[in-house]
């Protein structure tokens, strides 16, 4: 399953790293050069065949009965960022998979993909430099769920989140609850605080996510 993860997120590492490159032809397209269009179908085609490729080979998986898998989809709110504007909102999926055990502490591992969009305007350092806007950022946490109640849980998350060909050190906590007792669903807010340290600033890039997730198995 680990080899699994690794190969679908080096398969999501490329497309957005070939989505940030596209988007930079087109705001600084070469002399002579015409611009070039982003077919956003087909990027959100190529999530949706990692994630189809990711529940098909867990389906028949011999350690099905040891973890429990969710697929969600979330709404985010940018609340920090040094170019706020320019990534104000955006949506994405997840899957989130627990090891069961016996206690109310479980480990977990969250792989999030997600979209942002804003006004996109160019700005620039002091000394002319640009910065750049986030248009999708990929993430691989883990840490453990602590399970309060037979409903309610906390969780607490480690791990990187990529955007612009760099990947930045995150943490991501979270507060959610299965609304029945058969837990066939889960709702989830959770907070990003990405660690966006550079040579441009040191302001971190964070974001509230509100999840709605499906149990897969």
């Amino acid at each position: 399953m680990l080899f699994l993860y690794s190969y679908i997120l080096l398969k999501k590492i490329n497309f957005f790293i070939k989505f940030h490159k596209q988007e930079q032809e087109i705001l600084y397209p070469p002399k002579n050069v015409s611009n070039k269009k982003f077919n956003f179908k087909q990027g959100m085609k190529n999530i949706f065949f990692f994630f189809t490729i990711f529940i098909a080979t867990n389906s028949f998986s011999q350690a099905e009965r040891k973890f429990s898998t969710f697929l969600s989809f979330q709404i985010n709110k940018t609340l920090s960022d040094r170019t706020i504007t320019n990534n104000s909102a955006g949506f994405g999926f997840g899957l989130q998979t627990l090891l069961n055990t016996k206690t109310r502490i479980k480990p977990t591992l969250e792989i999030n993909a997600d979209l942002f969009a804003g006004t996109k305007e160019l700005y620039q350092t002091a000394d002319g430099k640009p910065i750049d806007s986030k248009s999708g950022t990929i993430g691989v946490y883990v840490g453990s769920v602590f399970q309060l109640t037979e409903n309610l849980f906390l969780s607490a998350t480690i791990g990187t989140s990529i955007f612009n060909s760099k990947a930045y050190f995150g943490v991501r906590p979270s507060i959610g609850f299965y609304p029945s007792k058969r837990k066939k669903w889960m709702a989830k807010a959770s907070f990003t605080d990405i660690f966006q340290r550079d040579n441009i600033s040191n302001q971190s890039f964070s974001y509230m996510s509100f999840a709605l997730a499906l149990k897969l198995f």
